[in-house]
């Protein structure tokens, strides 16, 4: 006894094969009006970010490690830019290359031309090689490098 095998239509299948692919394409049009909406807001917050930040700058006048004061270092710093210079942090990058992060003065504010010094009290690791000064809220425009034979030292 032969069995029949029938398979569906051709016009069916067409017709199963584009509502398949509308289907598709309608779910992927979803998701890419709402990454498209996710991104212009996150490159939107970059851009006031950058905007905010381009003309903020800084200058180290001097590094000093203080031995007696239990291993203080004292940053004198320069606003030299536009705007205030809020909240202040170091890398510390060493010469094997770690990096370590270093709160210098969070709640600091230095306004335009004014000069002030920030202190930690922190040890002098041996291995330094050199310092990394920055802002908090600008830490890319404002950053300033240090080299480790420029850190006054006692």
């Amino acid at each position: 006894m032969l069995i029949s095998r029938k398979g569906i239509s051709p016009l069916i299948a067409t017709v199963l094969l584009i509502a398949f692919t509308i289907t598709v394409a309608s779910i992927l049009m979803n998701w890419v009006v709402e990454w498209q909406k996710s991104e212009k807001t996150s490159v939107t917050a970059t851009s006031e970010t950058y905007r905010e930040c381009r003309f903020k700058a800084l200058r180290v006048k001097s590094v000093t490690y203080n031995c007696s004061v239990e291993g203080r270092l004292l940053v004198e710093i320069e606003n030299i830019g536009q705007g205030d210079l809020n909240g202040f942090v170091a890398q510390v990058i060493y010469q094997n290359n770690s990096v370590s992060k270093l709160i210098l003065e969070p709640d600091l504010t230095i306004r335009t031309g004014d000069v002030d010094f920030l202190y930690n009290d922190s040890l002098f690791y041996p291995g330094l090689s050199s310092l990394e000064i920055s802002t908090s809220d600008c830490p890319l425009t404002t950053k300033q490098s240090v080299q480790v034979n420029e850190i006054t030292k006692c």
